[in-house]
């Protein structure tokens, strides 16, 4: 099946990618491409193996865009086929900075587990992922927590406010509001420079817990420490009925 042929792509896309059908290809005959960056210089170039047979084929390639500079940076590109060295047609396409802030479906999640799929608790630590438009990150230098960093702000609901910890181009870690309590489910709207996101749904639940892990993936070792603040694994297990253990956790519900 043909893709849909499209020009303009985002800097938060993942990937970029070429297809093209020969036809009357000789045994032998190579193929060849070069990406060219806006600046006009070649950005990534590569050959197909050579022609086994006689023939029609189907060629693809790509260039991996977000998170990928200089692929992450807007502007106008091309990329050129060649055919035994000779161009064979050239393409042009633009990469584009996104214009308002997004936050992708289902991307609201437990900031210690990461559990996709699971509800967050109100008053515990969540993660948000998406495309926030930050050229830098930016961290919460106290409390109580700001709602807003670097221009961006978070706002459930009508309008109840994100305590924000930390914000990137694309993760922003807050506390989920405790005004939020005894609600199922609740709708989240990212701001950045006056221009809204699409509102995603979030799951709510008294109790959503998740421990912290110390790489900080949500998995493995977990961090869990000893009274002398040493991590509990297997060089320093724990002692049942002696050893007093500290958990790195959120989600634990509601605090007196």
């Amino acid at each position: 099946t043909v893709p849909a042929p499209a020009t303009a792509f985002l800097t938060t896309d993942q990937t970029v990618w070429l297809w093209f059908n020969v036809t009357g290809a000789n045994a032998g005959d190579v193929p060849s491409a070069t990406w060219y960056s806006p600046n006009g210089t070649a950005y990534k170039s590569g050959n197909w193996d050579p022609v086994a047979s006689a023939g029609s084929r189907c060629f693809w390639w790509s260039i991996d865009v977000a998170g990928n500079p200089p692929a992450s940076s807007p502007g106008n590109w091309s990329v050129r086929v060649f055919w035994n060295s000779s161009t064979l047609f050239s393409l042009n396409f633009t990469i584009l900075a996104p214009t308002i802030p997004s936050i992708t479906t289902g991307g609201v999640v437990n900031a210690a587990s990461y559990a996709s799929g699971g509800a967050v608790a109100p008053g515990s630590i969540a993660s948000a992922f998406g495309s926030f438009l930050l050229t830098s990150p930016a961290g919460a230098a106290g409390v109580p927590l700001p709602t807003s960093l670097s221009g961006l702000s978070m706002q459930f609901g009508s309008g109840t406010k994100v305590p924000l910890i930390y914000a990137a181009n694309g993760q922003v870690n807050f506390q989920v509001p405790w005004e939020l309590a005894g609600l199922s489910q609740s709708s989240l709207t990212a701001t950045f420079s006056g221009q809204a996101s699409t509102a995603q749904n979030v799951s709510l639940a008294p109790f959503a817990p998740g421990i912290f892990s110390t790489n900080a993936q949500g998995f493995g070792q977990g961090a869990i420490l000893d009274p002398t603040y040493k991590l509990v694994d297997t060089s320093n297990p724990a002692a049942p009925g002696s050893t007093v253990v500290l958990i790195y956790c959120t989600g634990l519900g509601a605090v007196s």
